[in-house]
Parts: C-alpha cells; structure tokens; sequence
C-alpha cells in the first residue's frame, strides 16, 4: 500500500503484512531475482533496469511503476495491475502475464516470447516493434493498441 503523506521520492511497500519505506531511486536496478513479491503494492515505483526473473508478482498492483529495461524474464505477473506502467524495451519472454491489466502500458519493443497474456487487457498498450513470438494472446483485449507487425 502506498503512503500518499510520504514525500515524492519514497514509497511505502506493504509484503507480508509489514510496510517497508524505500526509495523510488533506490529500486532502480535492483536485483529481485525470484522473489516472492506477490501481492506487493508499488505503485508509481521506479523499477529500470532492475532484474525481476523469476520473480512472482501474481496480484501485485505495478500501476504506473517505470520498468524500463526492466528483466521479468519467466516471472509470474498473473492478475497484476500494470496500467499506465512503462515496460518499454523490458524483458518478459516466458512469463505469465495472463489477466493482468495492461491498460495504457507502454510497451514499446518489449520482448514477449512465449510469454502467456491470456485474457490480459491491453487496451490502448503501445505495443509498437514487441516481440509476440509463440506468445499466447488468447482472450486478450486488443482495442485501440497500436502494434507494428513486421515479416
């Protein structure tokens, strides 16, 4: 759960039942290599770079979280809350993305292959240059994203 009396640089993070305060500058890069992060609450948490594989973010709400080349390489982000988040150039192949909701998402040349987005809501995403490859998309809202399809 996010603290809005907190200044603008620091989150407060609840996981296990116990709030942690953190930096949104500090979280850049860091490595969460499968954690168990589910259910975490890190809205509007600045994430670039940071290494999430294998990681298991199932119900997290990511809203607005920067995970600009970002590595969620084989994470679990089944039924997370990413919209208005940026996962542009981020790695996802192998990761299960399915009911999460992607409203408005930037993700812009992000890597999907194989990744599973079933039923995921991708409505207005910038999916412009991803790799889809393999990945399973079905059941998931497309309107109005822009995709670039190439051969």
């Amino acid at each position: 759960m996010c603290n809005t009396s907190a200044p603008e640089d620091v989150i407060v993070v609840t996981l296990g039942g116990s709030q942690i305060i953190v930096s949104g500058a500090m979280l850049s890069e860091i490595k969460l290599s499968k954690a168990n992060l589910s259910g975490v609450d890190l809205v509007g948490a600045k994430l670039r770079g940071a290494d999430l594989s294998g990681a298991d973010l199932m119900d997290a709400n990511l809203r607005n979280v920067n995970l600009h080349h970002a590595n969620l390489a084989g994470a679990n982000l089944y039924k997370a809350e990413l919209r208005d988040s940026d996962l542009s150039f981020a790695n996802l192949a192998k990761s299960n993305v399915g009911r999460a909701q992607l409203i408005n998402a930037n993700m812009y040349a992000v890597d999907l292959e194989a990744a599973h987005l079933d039923s995921s809501n991708l409505k207005r995403a910038d999916l412009r240059y991803a790799n889809l490859k393999g990945a399973n998309m079905e059941g998931a809202i497309l309107s109005l994203s822009l995709i670039h399809i190439s051969e």
